[in-house]
């Protein structure tokens, strides 16, 4: 099994995973296509990106991918694929998802761990950087 590191949601797509869309991604031949074991969505491999996963949903769809690059060709394949009535591109606005594994790389990083810093202790180091502040400017006079 592949690890993905990234999760791209596509909110209203307006695609209802059905026979349709299955079939529709069969024929474009850009995807290996299959049913969850639920039926509940549809699972796309793009053939031309291993480790890529596309799951579709009832007005949502799901991208994990491993390369950040990959991500513009996918959403034209998807795109092309999906056209739907007025909706010329379905798969628009991307909300990105980091895995706990990036998450964690990510907040070990030096600038990483400050935002955590200030975000939990926003306030306190405020206050303290305007008390430093003060004191530096009363240690001049």
């Amino acid at each position: 099994m592949v690890t993905m590191a990234i999760q791209v949601i596509y909110h209203n797509t307006g695609l209802v995973p059905d026979d349709e869309i299955f079939e529709k991604a069969n024929k474009s031949g850009l995807f290996e296509t299959e049913w969850s074991s639920n039926n509940l969505h549809v699972k796309l491999y793009p053939k031309q990106f291993s480790g890529v996963k596309v799951q579709i949903l009832r007005g949502t769809a799901n991208v994990w991918l491993k390369d950040m690059n990959q991500l513009s060709k996918i959403e034209e394949m998807l795109n092309k694929t999906f056209r739907v009535g007025g909706k010329i591109k379905p798969f628009k606005q991307p909300r990105f998802v980091l895995m706990p594994g990036e998450q964690r790389k990510i907040l070990e990083t030096p600038l990483g761990l400050l935002s955590t810093f200030m975000y939990y202790y926003g306030h306190e180091i405020a206050d303290s950087v305007y008390c430093i502040l003060q004191s530096m400017d009363s240690l001049d006079r």
